[in-house]
């Protein structure tokens, strides 16, 4: 009776183990690639602002020199 309950809760865990990984691999390998691709584009969204702000920054810093001359 007792190996019997010992075995079926062995092989509850062991399933419940082999669940775990596969959910974890499942993270890894769909979720992980998705989160990537929206910081990715986040990142590109921030160079774009950056490069744009210097851009604005060096045409005001000539119109300013312009207007000294």
């Amino acid at each position: 009776m007792n190996s019997g309950i010992l075995e079926i809760a062995f092989t509850l865990g062991n399933t419940i183990l082999i669940l775990c990984i596969v959910y974890l691999v499942y993270q890894l390998a769909v979720k992980t690639p998705k989160r990537l691709k929206v910081l990715e584009e986040k990142v590109y969204e921030i160079e774009n602002m950056v490069r744009e702000r210097e851009k604005n920054e060096i045409q005001r810093e000539f119109r300013e020199r312009e207007n000294r001359v």
